[in-house]
């Protein structure tokens, strides 16, 4: 009854009601980085999968600024088809038994309706904070926003250097490289509360 009432006197006031969206499964983040044997690069890329994925944007129902929001990625479940890369990334690249999570905290939301619609899809960018590590740095992702009922599944990435995200760009020998961008992507299905 206290929420209605709020809403009401909200609407009476001339002020915007927000929409509030929290991430559920099936929800996944991945790192892609193009591997090099002996400077040339492979035709496919090491990619590192994870569908721990927590966290909720809450959106002004006017204008481009989210009210709030925070998208926390468990990195303790990232894989990918090999297990030494995987041991590397998780021991020596991001140290996921000191800092298990990345967090990307929400500042604007570019391009999607207000209030934002229950079908149809639009193309958005996300800015915010990306903290990996100790690490934090402004970013933005880009991709689209499909409109399902309640339901919005969020496709998106990134594209990042080894140093801008603080990290050490990894090499075996002289025998095996990778590029020095890394690809972030995020597939989030988000559901409105």
């Amino acid at each position: 009854m206290r929420i209605v009432t709020t809403t009401i006197l909200a609407l009476l006031a001339g002020m915007t009601v927000a929409a509030s969206f929290e991430v559920v499964s099936p929800s996944e983040a991945r790192y892609r980085v193009r591997e090099r044997v002996l400077g040339v690069p492979l035709a496919n890329d090491a990619v590192g999968i994870t569908g721990t994925l927590s966290g909720s944007i809450v959106l002004e129902a006017d204008g481009d600024t989210a009210v709030s929001g925070e998208v926390n990625v468990d990195l303790t479940g990232l894989v990918s088809d090999q297990p030494r890369r995987d041991a590397y990334v998780h021991e020596e690249a991001l140290e996921t038994e000191r800092y298990p999570s990345a967090t990307f905290s929400v500042s604007e939301v570019r391009g999607l309706p207000r209030p934002p619609p229950t079908d149809g899809e639009v193309d958005v960018v996300i800015a915010g904070q990306l903290t990996v590590r100790n690490f934090s740095l402004p970013i933005s992702w880009s991709g689209t926003a499909s409109f399902d009922g309640a339901d919005v599944h969020l496709d998106a990435a990134t594209t990042l250097t080894f140093e801008e995200l603080g990290l050490e760009r990894p090499r075996v020998g002289v025998l095996v490289t990778v590029s020095e961008e890394i690809t972030l992507e995020v597939s989030i299905l988000l559901r409105r509360r």
